[in-house]
């Protein structure tokens, strides 16, 4: 991956972002669950070019210096993530030759848990069988989202087709560094205050709230009203 320059993605730790955290410290309780993989099995007719599906592969992967993260805990005790070179290095994906109906007997095995501290959170496998091809992935979801997976599935059918796509500049670590700061800047602060100041009065509620089997439950509604400018919010989301 020598086209990767950026000195975040070579020499730093960063922390999780917000989202990651609330992710890592969710599966601090769900140990050996695969609640947060995101699996895809996509199957091929064999007319595809197996090495070209592969070569596109390794290339959508590499272009995403994130997938390679390693998670760690910090001194501080709070988790991190770094690029990791030997993760990088190791092959992207496996190959094994099958049957077809042997596949269909150990497809439901294919997604397991990840040891999110101990190796790298995405696995790649293609099983060739005599009537097709059978590729599938799965990710972590500190590494990868639904929309994340769209892009990918979408530059592997780019780069299949013979079309470049260029490395991202920007990357997850730099994402990070980036909501660390905006978290530490006045207009995080003035904005956490604004809506401290209207919101104050609502009732917190943590998700989920447990079995409420038998139990009545009670809806209700919070209406205010906000001096915002129409025109302001459509310029901000266009």
């Amino acid at each position: 991956m020598d086209a990767i320059k950026n000195s975040t993605i070579k020499k730093e730790s960063v922390a999780l972002n917000q989202a990651q955290l609330a992710i890592y410290l969710a599966c601090q309780n769900q140990e050996n669950g695969s609640g947060y993989n995101n699996p895809v099995l996509l199957r091929f007719n064999k007319d595809i070019d197996e090495n070209k599906l592969l070569l596109s592969l390794e290339k959508t992967f590499k272009n995403h210096p994130g997938l390679f993260a390693s998670i760690s805990v910090a001194k501080d005790g709070l988790p991190q993530m770094s690029y990791s070179e030997a993760f990088a290095k190791e092959p992207i994906y496996e190959v094994e030759t099958i049957s077809e109906k042997d596949f269909v007997k150990i497809k439901s095995k294919l997604i397991q848990p990840f040891e999110i501290t101990k190796e790298k959170l995405f696995r790649v496998k293609l099983f060739k069988s005599e009537k097709y091809l059978h590729l599938f992935l799965d990710f972590h979801h500190l590494i990868l989202d639904g929309y994340s997976l769209n892009i990918l599935m979408s530059e592997l059918v780019k780069l299949y087709d013979g079309k470049d796509i260029p490395i991202e500049e920007f990357t997850a670590y730099d994402a990070s560094k980036d909501e660390a700061k905006q978290r530490n800047s006045k207009k995080y602060e003035d904005s956490k205050k604004w809506y401290l100041e209207r919101f104050s009065d609502v009732e917190e509620v943590s998700l989920p709230q447990g079995d409420k089997k038998d139990k009545e439950i009670q809806f209700d509604e919070y209406t205010m009203s906000l001096n915002i400018n129409l025109d302001d919010i459509k310029s901000y989301c266009s």
